[in-house]
């Protein structure tokens, strides 16, 4: 056909199939050099359409949505994206990934994302520079499905020891120390808390903090993959003393005994420690714990720590309360 086309083209214009061959060339040169001025250039007022899926943690529904919005948008952009996004348009949608604080709650499974805050996420849907003018509407509505969900413990798993002299305060602690289990109700029943990755550190001598992924069982998504952890650490300083073992709680007109009256306990202060304040520690038996024990024998409970004392050991463990009168 083409050639049919040349051998007419030269016979009409008197033209030899080389210059007809030349001239057809130059067209398709011309047309090449015009399309790579074309992609390359920036136009302003381009009306771009993604169709999207969007993704979210919103508490008690499934993470993707499940219908698809054409998001379109008025943009500045080179002429290559708009040739990249109209082929788009014909493939699978864009999965973006929206903070859930960005949704309003219409009704039911609906959610509502303003047009104001969809502005934040031009990169994500439209791809890199790209500049936003102007959406076709105020916002966009996606769906998202209740799921079978529950709330239940993160729960860390460490295997920690510590330099001589040296001790965590308040031990290992995670944020958030809870999470959102989502699933079928078969899964959902067996899981009473998330566990963490092994973290084992040794010899410890500073406080030290970082991330954990967490263990997801099977069947079940989380709201999210890790957690932080944060531990504490500080020097200390040992001071034992001999202490008196009270009684608090007896009823009037009761008395017992305990044995030994006397306690030994291990103080571990801060180190420097700006004053001795062992002193306001008061160990007790409660009477309440002797009235429920069988044999009369008891664990010494202890007052409330004052500033600067971090953790005390007693000794004995345990010690044997006598009732005496009424």
């Amino acid at each position: 056909m083409l050639r049919q086309w040349l051998v007419r083209l030269a016979a009409v214009k008197n033209l030899s199939r080389r210059d007809v061959t030349a001239f057809i060339t130059s067209l398709l040169l011309a047309f090449i050099f015009w399309l790579t001025y074309s992609i390359d250039q920036n136009y302003d007022g381009e009306t771009l359409k993604v169709p999207v899926v969007a993704e979210s943690d919103i508490q008690g529904h499934q993470r993707l949505s499940s219908n698809v919005c054409l998001i379109e948008a008025s943009c500045y952009c080179s002429g290559r994206r708009i040739l990249a996004l109209s082929r788009a348009e014909r493939k699978d949608p864009v999965v973006v990934h929206f903070d859930s604080a960005v949704f309003t709650h219409k009704s039911g499974d609906e959610f509502f994302v303003s047009a104001n805050d969809l502005g934040g996420y031009i990169s994500e849907i439209f791809g890199k520079n790209v500049t936003l003018r102007g959406f076709s509407t105020t916002g966009f509505t996606f769906n998202f499905p209740v799921e079978n969900h529950k709330t239940v413990a993160v729960v860390p798993v460490s295997v920690i020891s510590y330099k001589s002299q040296y001790m965590s305060r308040s031990g290992l602690s995670v944020t958030p120390d809870s999470v959102i289990v989502y699933g079928e109700p078969q899964y959902l029943e067996n899981i009473d808390k998330i566990v963490t990755e092994p973290l084992q550190m040794t010899n410890l001598s500073s406080s030290k903090s970082g991330s954990l992924k967490l263990d997801v069982p099977k069947g079940v998504r989380l709201s999210q993959s890790a957690v932080n952890y944060s531990l504490d650490v500080t020097r200390y300083v040992e001071i034992t003393k001999s202490v008196p073992v009270a009684v608090r709680n007896a009823p009037a007109g009761k008395t017992f005994s305990v044995y030994p009256s006397v306690a030994d306990v291990a103080f571990k202060c801060v180190f420097p420690m700006p004053s001795d304040r062992t002193d306001e520690v008061v160990i007790y038996i409660d009477y309440a714990d002797f009235a429920k024990s069988r044999n009369g024998r008891c664990i010494a409970k202890v007052s409330e720590l004052p500033s600067g004392v971090i953790d005390c050991e007693v000794t004995p463990d345990i010690f044997d309360c006598i009732e005496n009168g009424g």
